[in-house]
């Protein structure tokens, strides 16, 4: 992320005559408390704004603003602590579903973006936006992996890391501190204003057939999770070249995509092991259900009822579920057929319209 960040739009690879710049959107997942995300956020903002304080964006902004920070600096880093909020604003805030379209173009745009307001225009020329942000792995499977999200090609955007505290803290260690200066320096170098282009047409066919053999792994969540695995390939390729030596030479190096092969497969196990089998999915779902049923229970005719207050007591439910929960409810969904929990009958739109007026589910 750091050299992303640094190299911005200085550096592209070229495949059979197109140009691509090497940006990532990189997730980093993991349960609270393990300090991983905050950790390699918190070093990766650091290490940035030594070299350059104006390559950092600001943590919250809107579809609007975004494009007016990339007119001004069009090679940005993108720190989100917390990318739920990003996740959950795409979903439910209209202000803030532009974000969809938004990384869905700047990911991988070469030459110039245009975005126009009412009465002004920005013009960006090739946007280097790098993102880097954190998430838990039952909000990463209920906000990012939708059905929305994986057919438009959103979620295979990212790069997702799956990480614990032992690898924030390596990143610690009097090994890599003493080498601090060191990698100042060279991102320093990185930052500067110097257009280097690498053809990457020999190592094409072999970053896309892995590619394909990574979705194919991965069976449901194969596309959602490798769809752009050859691309991110070739750009942490790219990345790793000019880490080791700046400038990077005409040509991408074999040893590089290797290394980057073998980076991502890392990855992509990781997260999609957690995917396929169901270990972030089955908990949210069991809990969901349950609650869907007592709800059914205490909503039919001649029952007191329940209140809101009296579900996220019993299922120890924080806002965050509790809105989820009330959303489906809302809007039909997520509703089981009466023989899976009760062979009660459900409650009926009327019942559901009125239980709202009076603050009850």
């Amino acid at each position: 992320a750091q050299i992303s960040a640094c190299v911005g739009n200085h550096l592209r690879f070229t495949t059979f005559g197109d140009n691509s710049l090497c940006n990532l959107f990189l997730v980093l997942v993991g349960p609270t408390g393990t300090t991983f995300k905050s950790r390699i956020t918190r070093r990766v903002k650091e290490m940035v704004t030594e070299v350059d304080s104006n390559i950092i964006a600001p943590q919250m902004m809107t579809p609007e603003f975004l494009p007016m920070e990339l007119a001004k600096h069009p090679s940005l880093l993108w720190v989100k602590d917390e990318l739920s909020h990003l996740l959950t604003g795409i979903k439910s805030a209209d202000y803030m579903r532009g974000f969809h379209g938004l990384m869905l173009t700047l990911f991988d745009h070469i030459g110039l973006y245009q975005y126009g307001k009412v009465k002004e225009r920005f013009r960006v020329n090739d946007p280097a936006l790098t993102l880097i942000g954190g998430i838990q792995p039952e909000v990463l499977f209920e906000d990012m992996f939708t059905e929305r999200n994986i057919k438009s090609g959103f979620t295979n955007r990212f790069a997702y890391v799956l990480g614990d505290e032992g690898l924030a803290r390596r990143a610690h260690e009097p090994d890599a501190l003493q080498h601090r200066d060191q990698c100042r320096q060279r991102l320093s170098a990185l930052a500067s204003e110097t257009t280097i282009t690498i053809s990457a047409e020999h190592l094409v066919d072999s970053a896309w057939v892995w590619r394909g053999s990574e979705v194919a792994f991965y069976g449901r969540y194969g596309v959602a999770l490798a769809g752009n695995a050859g691309l991110h390939a070739l750009k942490i390729a790219g990345l790793l070249q000019v880490a080791d030596h700046w400038p990077a030479g005409e040509s991408l190096k074999d040893e590089w995509l290797t290394v980057a092969l073998h980076l991502l497969e890392r990855w992509y196990k990781g997260v999609g092991d957690m995917l396929v089998t169901g270990i972030v999915s089955e908990p949210a779902e069991r809990q969901r259900r349950e609650v869907f049923a007592y709800i059914c229970l205490h909503s039919h005719n001649g029952s007191k009822g329940t209140t809101w207050a009296e579900v996220a007591s019993l299922f120890h439910l924080g806002k965050r579920e509790l809105d989820r929960i009330h959303e489906d409810l809302e809007a039909g969904r997520g509703w089981l057929t009466a023989d899976q929990v009760t062979n009660q009958p459900f409650c009926n739109e009327e019942a559901l319209i009125c239980s709202r007026r009076k603050e009850k589910p």
